[in-house]
């Protein structure tokens, strides 16, 4: 059985680690019966200490791997979903400003050999992005294609992905991000494209 459980790496401080642990990948690889969408459970993360309030502060996120079989487009794609916090949610704040990175690891089981590897994505990069609540706005894009994780696309091997993202929220005057949001990275794609889209009209999300 395919099973999806996050593990809190650091939940002390800033850099923040949070760990997303997919048992058995190789089951939601299944061309004909595409589940496409894997949502982890909600995690908190330490947001940003201001020094006239002793009050620690803390965001809430979600992961969602997106498996993507599009024409000759077979890819694994990441995004990190914000989540309004009561705080934010009585503030009238409508978005957070983080700096983001992924890692990703794989476990493999060939016969009776048990291999552990990080595997090497498209983009290796931490990037800041001024990111708005709900899923709809959630910020990511392609990690790597499917047949990278498998030998010889043999996507029977039973697989782990271990997906760990870093959040550093980044203390500067709100002015000081125009220059430091990068928007070209490969890390720069919306879910949003993915709604309205008669490919994903039978994707239903509960929480």
């Amino acid at each position: 059985m395919s099973t999806a459980y996050s593990a809190v790496h650091n939940n002390s401080c800033l850099p923040f680690i949070h760990t997303w642990v997919i048992k058995e990948f190789q089951h939601f690889c299944d061309k004909q019966n595409l589940l496409h969408f894997i949502i982890s459970e909600p995690f908190n993360s330490p947001a940003p200490s201001d020094s006239n309030n002793n009050i620690k502060l803390e965001y809430t996120w979600r992961l969602v791997a997106d498996i993507e079989n599009i024409g000759e487009d077979f890819s694994l794609y990441m995004y990190i979903v914000a989540l309004q916090t009561d705080f934010e949610r009585e503030k009238e704040l409508n978005d957070r400003i983080s700096t983001f990175k992924f890692k990703v690891f794989k476990n493999q089981i060939h016969g009776n050999m048990n291999s552990f590897e990080e595997f090497i994505m498209f983009n290796q990069n931490s990037f800041t992005h001024r990111t708005k609540f709900g899923i709809k706005n959630a910020h990511g894009g392609k990690l790597c294609k499917i047949n990278q994780l498998f030998p010889n696309n043999d996507t029977s091997i039973s697989t782990d992905i271990i997906i760990r993202v870093h959040i550093n929220e980044v203390e500067k005057p709100q002015n000081d991000f125009k220059n430091s949001i990068n928007k070209s990275s490969l890390l720069s794609h919306s879910l949003e494209q993915f709604f309205n889209n008669p490919y994903f009209s039978d994707i239903t999300f509960t929480f």
